[in-house]
């Protein structure tokens, strides 16, 4: 009791310490759909706006407050002020737009890069027989390949083999470079009975902890994980992934009832570690590490099954708190000119004008229920030729944004395609090209659909 009191009295004074020490700022947790539009008629004159619900009207945020600015860049610029400007907007009523008057834009026009990654869902790489890739394969578009998302696709003369690719896309809207990846600890405690207890030598027996194929972790025997900023476990186990805010959770074997609630002492506990993870350096989580054995031995119970705990520091949390939204995009490319022509460099290939599609909105992180679980497909001419979902991803949306954040810094507005699954026309056999008069529809759940015709 003596150990479990003393950790529980230094993680009081440590849940202290960081929310006085935190510097984080997280853009706005309000559920929102931030558009760009012109009004018919006036095709120079762009405006932000927020979408009412069940599409009945766009707010008008520069009418509704004339220091709002009137571009998607310029308004991410502002941070947690505009976003607090567009929900008042919002729910004021307000300065509404009907949408028969007014044509959608790109959701972000000019922004400072557009970043894409290639090879990035599973089954894509299945399609071409290609190996699971170990770090982001990261190219790049130019800001002028985007469009709107239901204008024209141009037929560039150039080329013959020109290719669609549905994609989810995120904009940034916090600046910030080196912005963190993710530290996790993994442990699995084990309830033994009083004749037994847990060591670090149960530590090399890592291989219970496993993944199935929804993403969440189960355990088939005692082991125990210790994950490090590195991503390796220090006993050479299975990585045991884990969810932003999923700092405690309980796992037990399928088909045996639920064990006996904790006691009150270990639940505070665990609740006190949650709100201190994200100030503690390596060495607590360390120290953690070892207390978390005894602290199995202590709570040992008889004749109750194995229980993992498991504890996310996720800076990637941090990573997810510079994106600002998600919209549907179209990663249009011309395969004659990424694959056989400019040294087979992608960058020609996927920049052509109009080669960039994005829309209809973006959508605020807060108004998705798992960015990470969204049915996606495309279409063309009505036919199904892609059908995915985002579970597929190998590297999540805050991987992406740390990782390419060691390169570049990132700015409000900066656009990232995060891939595209199987189904693309270079890969059938026989391959299939886009032709004038084609309509290609990209769809993701909860975030709606663009249709652009090639022209």
């Amino acid at each position: 009791m003596r150990v479990l009191c003393g950790l529980w009295f230094n993680l009081r004074r440590l849940s202290d310490v960081s929310s006085v020490g935190s510097s984080r700022h997280h853009l706005s947790s309000y559920a929102m759909r931030l558009v760009q539009f012109c009004r018919k008629g006036d095709e120079g004159g762009i405006r932000v706006g927020v979408e009412q619900e069940q599409g009945h009207g766009v707010v008008d945020l520069k009418a509704f407050d004339s220091s709002m600015p009137a571009t998607m860049r310029q308004f991410l610029e502002l941070g947690q002020k505009g976003m607090d400007c567009a929900q008042r907007a919002l729910s004021s009523g307000q300065c509404v737009v009907p949408r028969s008057d007014i044509r959608l834009l790109s959701p972000v026009t000019s922004p400072d890069k557009v970043v894409c990654v290639g090879m990035n869902y599973k089954d894509h790489c299945l399609e071409q027989n290609a190996p699971i890739p170990t770090e982001p394969i990261i190219f790049s578009k130019f800001p002028s390949a985007i469009t709107g998302p239901y204008d024209d696709v141009m037929l560039p003369d150039e080329s013959q083999e020109v290719d669609w690719e549905v994609e989810l896309a995120f904009v940034i809207g916090q600046k910030g470079r080196h912005i963190k990846a993710s530290v996790a600890a993994a442990f699995t405690v084990r309830h033994v009975s009083d004749s037994t207890s847990l060591s670090p030598k149960t530590a090399p027996d890592c291989h219970g902890v496993t993944q199935n194929g929804s993403g969440s972790s189960s355990v088939t025997s005692p082991a125990l994980v210790f994950v490090e900023t590195t991503g390796k476990s220090m006993c050479g186990g299975t990585v045991v992934s884990t969810k932003m805010n999923s700092c405690c959770r309980m796992y037990r074997r399928p088909g045996v009832p639920p064990p006996p609630p904790l006691p009150h002492h270990l639940q505070e506990l665990f609740e006190d570690i949650q709100a201190a993870w994200d100030g503690l350096s390596q060495d607590t989580i360390r120290n953690l590490y070892n207390s978390m054995l005894a602290l199995a031995n202590m709570a040992a119970r008889p004749h109750t099954e194995t229980l993992l705990l498991l504890m996310s520091r996720s800076q990637e949390e941090d990573a997810l708190s510079h994106i600002a939204g998600f919209t549907v995009a179209n990663d249009v490319s011309a395969r004659d000119w990424q694959m056989k022509r400019n040294g087979k460099q992608w960058l020609l290939g996927k920049t052509f004008d109009t080669f960039c599609p994005l829309g209809p909105a973006l959508v605020t992180t807060a108004g998705l229920k798992d960015v990470h679980n969204l049915g996606i497909r495309c279409l063309v001419n009505g036919g199904v030729v892609q059908d995915s979902n985002t579970n597929q991803l190998i590297f999540k949306t805050e991987k992406l944004v740390a990782w390419v954040s060691q390169f570049v810094t990132l700015y409000p507005g900066d656009v990232f395609l995060t891939g595209t699954p199987p189904g693309v026309g270079v890969f059938r056999k026989p391959p299939v090209f886009l032709k004038k008069g084609d309509v290609v529809e990209c769809q993701i759940d909860e975030i709606g659909s663009i249709k652009n015709t090639v022209v």
